[in-house]
C-alpha cells in the first residue's frame, strides 16, 4: 500500500496501481470501482480521490462522483469527511473547508 487510513473499525488503502483495498480479517480484499490516489474512512463514510482529482463517495458498494467539488481552485488530492464537515488539500497545497460533510 501506498497510502492507507482507518476509522470506526475499518481499514482502507491504495496501492502502486491506484487500486484499492480493504481489510477484512487479516486479509485484503481489492473493492471494484474506479482507481483512487487516496482514500479515507470516518464518521462521514468511505471517501476517495482520483488521480483527475475528481472526489467520490463509496456507497452501497459503488463509488459516486460527489457534484460540485470539482470547482475548488487547485482540484484536490485529498479530502477527508468528518461528522460536521469535509477538508481538502489541493495539489497547490492550499486548504479548504465544506462545512456540510453530507452525512445527511
Amino acid at each position: 500500500m501506498v497510502q492507507i487510513d482507518a476509522g470506526r473499525g475499518q481499514v482502507f488503502g491504495v496501492n502502486r496501481g491506484h487500486e484499492i483495498f480493504t481489510r477484512s480479517g487479516s486479509s485484503w480484499l481489492q473493492l471494484p470501482g474506479k482507481l483512487l490516489e487516496h482514500v479515507t474512512v470516518g464518521p462521514a463514510g468511505v471517501w476517495g480521490v482520483s488521480g483527475k482529482y475528481n472526489i467520490f463517495k463509496l456507497v452501497a458498494g459503488d463509488w459516486v462522483l460527489v457534484p460540485g467539488d470539482q470547482d475548488i481552485p487547485g482540484h484536490l488530492k485529498y479530502y477527508s469527511c468528518g461528522p460536521v464537515s469535509c477538508w481538502g488539500v489541493s495539489h497547490q497545497n492550499n486548504i479548504y473547508i465544506r462545512k456540510d460533510s453530507g452525512t445527511g
